[in-house]
């Protein structure tokens, strides 16, 4: 058993966004989106496109972008919002190593990353929205790699509650050892100030020999409008080396003023190794944010 380390960490991240949006006297909405990082260890452009919409066409996006099934997932309560947030920086914790071997701290579906693609979404038909996503690059080994990806969403009132439904494919259009298939669903559920969710998600890569399945469930609280509390458990498990990864979060998100958002977590995660005990890692973290957006 490997024994955990006491480390602290600090991290800052900052992005200037760019938009410039119109709409014609005949509704068509047209425009362009640019996004830069700010900070030393990531600078220069992160995203940059240019869309067109109507209310009766939908909406389509052309350029540097995510994939269309990054809108189609569901983070349930306790992840996104809260200090344990995906697109913060990591801590040293038990995590680290399972995440390296495929694992995943949150049951949603990590994406191909921002690319040159064209993207389709649907508009809203009766509750139901459709995307897809194209991308042609090349990969130098094989000579190919199209990378596409779809997502599904509907959303109901059932019973006094707000209900919506999931469903998300991608494929990085590789075939044999150089494929990576993803599917993701989840449900969330909002019932006055209480919200429940959860989600799964299944990644088989043979490009780095993993097939993963994790599942989360999540519920949250809106105390007032200002302040949330929610709780998380994640668990994560891979069906060929039969490694696994539990995470368990509680915590709670604080608005201080507009656009000014305080949020701590605390954080407990648990590394089983199959073939052995040498990198078993339990550890507990506790880690806070403050957000600003202008």
């Amino acid at each position: 058993m490997r024994p955990s380390g006491d480390n602290d960490k600090m991290f800052s991240d900052s992005e200037v966004h760019f938009k410039f949006d119109t709409t014609s006297d005949s509704g068509l909405n047209f425009g362009a989106v640019f996004e830069t990082e700010g900070t030393t260890s990531a600078s220069g452009t992160d995203e940059a496109s240019m869309y067109i919409s109507t209310a009766e066409m939908g909406k389509l996006t052309l350029g540097e972008n995510d994939t269309a099934s990054d809108s189609f997932q569901v983070w349930t309560p306790g992840n996104r919002n809260m200090a344990t947030q995906a697109d913060a920086a990591g801590a040293k914790t038990a995590a680290d190593d399972a995440v390296a071997n495929g694992l995943k701290q949150y049951a949603t579906d990590s994406q191909f990353g921002d690319a040159t693609r064209l993207t389709y979404v649907t508009p809203n038909l009766g509750g139901m929205t459709l995307g897809f996503s194209y991308s042609d690059g090349d990969n130098a080994s094989t000579g190919k790699n199209a990378d596409t990806s779809m997502g599904f969403s509907y959303a109901t009132d059932l019973a006094g509650a707000s209900v919506t439904l999931k469903a998300s494919q991608r494929s990085n259009g590789e075939s044999g050892d150089d494929s990576v298939d993803a599917t993701a669903f989840g449900v969330s559920v909002a019932y006055g100030d209480i919200s429940l969710g959860a989600s799964s998600t299944t990644e088989d890569s043979k490009a780095s020999d993993f097939k993963t399945t994790t599942t989360g469930y999540g519920i949250g609280y809106a105390v007032n409008s200002d302040l949330s509390v929610s709780a998380a458990l994640a668990n994560s498990s891979d069906d060929k080396s039969k490694n696994e990864l539990e995470t368990t979060s509680i915590g709670l998100s604080y608005t201080i003023a507009s656009g000014l958002n305080f949020s701590v977590a605390f954080n407990s995660s648990a590394y089983d190794e199959d073939g052995g005990t040498a990198n078993d890692m339990t550890t507990d973290e506790l880690r806070a944010s403050i957000q600003a957006n202008f």
